[in-house]
């Protein structure tokens, strides 16, 4: 569940996205400076630049290789889901939200089949998948904690939402459940692209250059 929740209607969402493709400006009323809009588009970490992360606020990611910025959201006790998607470069926005129901991923799901038709062959550099041995593939099973929590304060011992369990499959894939789930394909560089969809994951390495297991 969400820190905290509101709930919003389709088209104050649409405003809310034209603002941040407008650098902070809508209908003439400028609400971010430019400099902060263009900011929380930007990678919290230097050395995370493969994957998904997260920024000031939104997520940060690619789809079909272009710069995306995005957020889902939910509300609490209830089961509505909604996905925020926005490309900058193209000025296109996407906002999805369904009221009821148990699929999580939907909205995200319907968000990505809208690019699609809108982005059409305009793409950046895509990530190709990469064949690997069973045995590199079994160097990333285990559990893990994601970077979305912070797991050091009182307030988030009894929320480890994050967790990610992973194992290798017999398709040369990974299968990941918990807060990213689905089959993976191997893309380079420790990171791995979701096979039904363009979010990615990457594993960080430890000391000996082994996956940072829990």
């Amino acid at each position: 569940a969400p820190s905290g929740s509101m709930a919003a209607t389709a088209t104050e969402m649409a405003r809310f996205m034209l603002a941040h493709l407008n650098e902070g400006e809508y209908d003439g009323a400028r609400i971010l400076t430019a400099q902060a809009a263009l900011q929380m588009r930007e990678r919290a970490y230097a050395d995370r630049l493969q994957g998904d992360d997260y920024g000031i606020t939104f997520r940060v990611g690619e789809f079909r290789g272009l710069d995306t910025i995005s957020h889902g959201g939910t509300l609490l006790a209830s089961p509505s889901f909604a996905e925020m998607i926005l490309i900058p470069e193209l000025e296109i926005g996407v906002f999805v939200a369904m009221n009821g129901g148990a699929h999580s991923r939907l909205p995200e799901q319907i968000a990505e089949q809208i690019l699609t038709h809108l982005v059409g062959d305009r793409t950046g550099s895509e990530m190709t998948a990469i064949s690997l041995p069973s045995n590199e593939l079994e160097r990333y099973e285990g559990a893990y904690l994601t970077n979305r929590r912070a797991y050091t304060t009182f307030e988030k011992l009894g929320q480890l939402t994050s967790m990610m369990t992973v194992r290798a499959t017999d398709k040369g894939r990974l299968m990941i459940s918990g807060s990213r789930y689905g089959a993976f394909d191997y893309v380079g560089e420790n990171t791995f692209r979701r096979v039904d969809g363009d979010s990615s994951v990457v594993f960080e390495l430890d000391e000996n250059g082994e996956p940072w297991r829990c």
